[in-house]
């Protein structure tokens, strides 16, 4: 080694040496810090506008039992209406605050400043029933064809072993349940809570071939929002979160709709499930209910696209529970590999997952036996 570098190995270092590595540190974890910060609000947004919809739920269920009350959330938790680790507070520690005003009810956190009657104010109001609302407004539905959902999915839940609901209902059933959300959603209309959770191995289909369950292989999958993630602020029902999943989702398939054989739409409300037929190009828009009426096979009491395509055979959210779309992965890995059992849909190969609502943390999988 010769001498000049061995002097520059053992000098150590200068102050100005030390102050440029500073700078640049700096440089660095400042334009971190800028992206991180806003990315980190935005996560607490997404996290709270989930958390506001199902207390918003809950709270709907509660006033329909009694009197239209407004509830707080602290007695929603002591009646146990919420489980018993549920949190009362938003993500920067505020606690919620239920409002209500005649039918409609509200979720409100006071954001990140923690204040009352700022504009940092984020309120969460029932956007889905509104939304429904005005599409029933635009196009020829009818309350019965949300209730061909409901009746498909308390059949099909009727053939599995885990399902919470599996007593079978009728249309006269679906009409006289409680009205919580008038004039369209009643209580067979939303998700069953539930506490649950699925786990879904992923690795290599090389090395998939080598382990012992049966593979099932992702076809195509995609996630995607608008730039409207406040429901309020979507202008219709035809720019949402599922027509930029679906187009995604056939641009990366070589699978076409008629290869489908398992169709499993999120189903957290009715009207999405509804929707999903739409967007997914069964129907076109606004025919969603009359496809719906005329796929309902009377003598099977469920749905049957185009007398060969089962829909939620697990159930749904509706009547296997709200696991927030998981249940119905886990679904189509179970019929693709032909593990599901009692309910289990002959010969299937193909799988069609369209999960999600309208306005955020929407997706799409397309998923194979082979």
């Amino acid at each position: 080694m010769n001498r000049r570098l061995r002097h520059a190995l053992t000098r150590g270092v200068t102050l100005i040496e030390i102050l440029i590595v500073l700078a640049i540190v700096g440089m660095i974890a400042g334009g971190v810090a800028v992206y991180a910060v806003p990315k980190f609000k935005e996560s607490q947004v997404k996290e709270a506008k989930i958390s506001a919809q199902d207390l918003q739920t809950i709270a709907d269920g509660w006033r329909a039992d009694n009197g239209n009350d407004c509830p707080t959330p602290q007695r929603l938790k002591s009646e146990k209406q919420m489980s018993a680790g549920s949190n009362l507070n938003d993500p920067w520690g505020s606690p919620w605050k239920i409002a209500c005003d005649g039918d409609n009810t509200t979720v409100i956190s006071f954001g990140p400043d923690k204040k009352e009657g700022t504009p940092d104010d984020i309120h969460f109001p029932p956007s889905y029933s509104s939304w429904a609302t005005r599409y029933f407004h635009d196009n020829d539905v009818r309350r019965e064809h949300l209730g061909y959902l409901a009746i498909n999915g308390r059949t099909n839940a009727a053939m599995t072993e885990h399902a919470p609901l599996r007593s079978p209902i009728t249309m006269d059933d679906y009409l006289a349940a409680r009205m919580v959300r008038p004039p369209i959603f009643g209580m067979l209309d939303m998700d069953y809570p539930v506490d649950g959770a699925d786990a879904f191995i992923i690795t290599t289909a090389e090395r998939a071939k080598n382990l012992r369950q049966k593979p099932v292989y992702l076809h195509a999958a995609i996630l995607g929002q608008t730039d409207k993630t406040v429901e309020e602020n979507m202008p219709d029902l035809e720019h949402s979160a599922h027509q930029v999943v679906m187009k995604g989702l056939w641009e990366r398939s070589d699978l076409v709709l008629d290869d489908i054989e398992l169709f499993l739409p999120y189903d957290g409300f009715s009207f999405i499930c509804l929707k999903w037929f739409e967007n997914v190009g069964y129907c076109e828009a606004g025919q969603g209910g009359a496809f719906i009426e005329d796929n309902f096979d009377k003598g099977l009491n469920r749905i049957m696209i185009r007398g060969r395509v089962p829909v939620n055979t697990h159930g749904g959210s509706l009547s296997d529970g709200a696991t927030q779309g998981s249940g119905h992965i886990r679904e189509a890995v179970q019929q693709l590999q032909g593990t599901a059992g009692s309910h289990q849909v002959r010969d299937v190969k193909s799988a069609l997952v369209a999960a999600g609502g309208f306005f955020m943390y929407t997706g799409g999988l397309i998923m194979r036996a082979d």
